[in-house]
């Protein structure tokens, strides 16, 4: 069976879960009707599918239902799937790029994506340059990596500075002339997933804040479809306006995502960030004069 065919089945199985939980008998009736393949390839395939997608699929006892543990789940199956059906879909046809029209803009550095994996995945040392895009200074790095983030377009890589003896982003498009040695070092401990709990791309420094936002009805369904956090929700609507709270850190990447919205958005709460945004249209209307 060819390795897209595997693909296809987990999907499938997730999908049928997040829908809702289901009796030995109806998993089994599923995979017989749909996927022709037995409850015992089904357990193997639970391995698989918690190693790809961090979801792991459980049988509650108590309920006599198979489901999805959530609290173990990381929530990568989304962007996941979403990659595989859109290569399915490229791969139907060599006129699809008439009808398919992907985004012209495209991150870089993602040749070393393969082996930066392959280094967090076996705890080993990395040495590359990196290019500071504010002070043009190229610097070479020591580093432990151990994860890689995606962040308004881009793909950085989480890791352990040797030299500097703390936790580090790197661009991956500033990244040269990798080497990955067989080499091991002693990390300190590192939640990456609580790190980034509260943050807004890839700047997770400084304490979170509850803050408000009132926007223009017009831009709700656009907002509810795609939130801009895990942490936003609607605290108050009416006839014109809704309010959005979120418990995030005040990044510059999540003061520009609400200056995109122009007029249709007003930071109502904390003072402070609701000052800092003020200061921030008064320099455009300098420059707009």
């Amino acid at each position: 069976m060819a390795k897209k065919d595997y693909f296809k089945r987990y999907n499938k199985v997730v999908e049928l879960l997040r829908r809702k939980s289901v009796t030995p008998e109806d998993l089994q009736n599923f995979l017989k009707q749909n996927l022709k393949i037995s409850l015992r390839t089904f357990q193997r395939d639970k391995d698989e599918i918690k190693s790809l997608y961090g979801i792991d699929i459980i049988f509650n006892k108590k309920e006599g239902l198979y489901q999805i543990n959530e609290e173990l789940s990381d929530g990568s199956f989304d962007r996941i799937a979403e990659s595989f059906h859109i290569t399915q879909a490229l791969n139907k046809s060599n006129e699809v790029s008439k009808i398919i029209l992907l985004e012209q803009r495209k991150s870089k550095g993602m040749e070393n994506m393969h082996g930066l994996l392959h280094a967090i995945q076996n705890k080993v040392v990395i040495n590359f340059l990196h290019e500071s895009y504010w002070n043009y200074d190229i610097k070479k790095r020591k580093c432990v990596p151990i994860a890689i983030k995606e962040a308004q377009h881009r793909w950085y890589l989480i890791a352990f500075d040797i030299d500097k003896k703390e936790f580090r982003n790197y661009g991956l498009d500033r990244i040269s002339d990798l080497e990955i040695s067989t080499g091991k070092h002693t990390v300190p401990e590192f939640n990456i997933k609580e790190y980034y709990k509260n943050a807004f791309g890839i700047d997770a420094q400084g304490k979170p804040y509850k803050v408000i936002l009132k926007i223009a009805n017009y831009q709700k369904k656009f907002l509810i479809s795609l939130p801009l956090h895990h942490s936003q929700k609607i605290v108050e609507e009416n006839e014109t306006h809704f309010k959005l709270e979120f418990y995030i850190q005040l990044s510059h990447d999540f003061k520009t995502e609400i200056l995109k919205l122009g007029s249709l958005c007003e930071v109502l709460e904390p003072t402070h960030f609701r000052n800092e945004m003020i200061e921030e249209i008064n320099k455009l209307k300098n420059i707009y004069k």
